[in-house]
């Protein structure tokens, strides 16, 4: 059964995710919102989607080392496709004094596997977003 090796949250300002959206566009804009006024919602999010695995990345591997580096980045990509960021940008926009940063909470899990003569333990990550 796998557990817990370590969790780590890090928040997004909205400033930062226009510049992701920036960086993938090329164009920029004054505000998130009017990023996704101008370029539409599903590009926003696409460009987020693109965008946050390396950064996710870079914030782990600066913590640990424990999972391999090319596993590392699969798996947030593979949870970064999972989410729903259409949905968590327009909760950003439509509740600005509710919500005011993008949440990133990534977990390390380590399994412990017992073989005929000794046993190991394998790790992976998962990743959840949300807004906080």
């Amino acid at each position: 059964m796998a557990q817990v090796h370590s969790q780590h949250t890090q928040y997004l300002s909205k400033d930062q995710l226009k510049e992701m959206v920036e960086q993938y566009t090329g164009k920029s804009s004054s505000s998130l919102g009017w990023a996704i006024g101008s370029f539409g919602i599903k590009m926003c999010a696409k460009a987020i989607q693109a965008k946050l695995p390396p950064v996710v990345y870079a914030w782990i591997g600066a913590i640990t080392t424990v999972v391999a580096g090319a596993a590392l980045l699969r798996d947030i990509t593979t949870y970064t496709e999972r989410q729903d960021f259409v949905g968590l940008l327009q909760n950003l926009i439509d509740n600005p004094r509710q919500f005011t940063r993008f949440k990133v909470v990534s977990t390390i899990w380590m399994e412990w596997h017992e073989g005929p003569t000794m046993g190991y333990y394998t790790y992976y990550t998962t990743v959840s977003y949300d807004v906080a």
